[in-house]
């Protein structure tokens, strides 16, 4: 069953082209543990217009704990990327994140 983890993030203005950029990276590094990334502008969207969803989708709750357990155990791309979307430099002034998982429905 498909589990999500979603980031809800406004970005700086002027830095779009570094939140593609970072997404890519992302991709890339979240790719070895199963998960495949994907970002979303979020227009139009009331109050929320012009944040960015980036939402990395994992096939099982496994893969989605390799991966967290990847950036809490020191793994160097995951905790490099994560400090980063906290940092000063980064392009996003506030994000959210939230975890789903699928509900199956007939």
């Amino acid at each position: 069953m498909a589990v999500q983890y979603v980031t809800n993030s406004a970005v700086k203005p002027g830095r779009y082209r570094d939140v593609v950029k970072f997404g890519s990276e992302c991709k890339k590094a979240f790719g070895r543990f199963g998960g495949t990334m994907r970002l979303f502008s979020m227009v139009p969207a009331g109050d929320q217009t012009g944040r960015v969803l980036g939402i990395t989708e994992f096939a099982s709750n496994e893969q989605l704990g390799a991966w967290l357990d990847a950036g809490m155990g020191g793994d160097e791309e995951i905790t490099r990327l994560a400090m980063y979307m906290l940092a000063e430099d980064s392009p996003f002034s506030d994000t959210i994140t939230y975890m789903t998982q699928e509900m199956p429905i007939r």
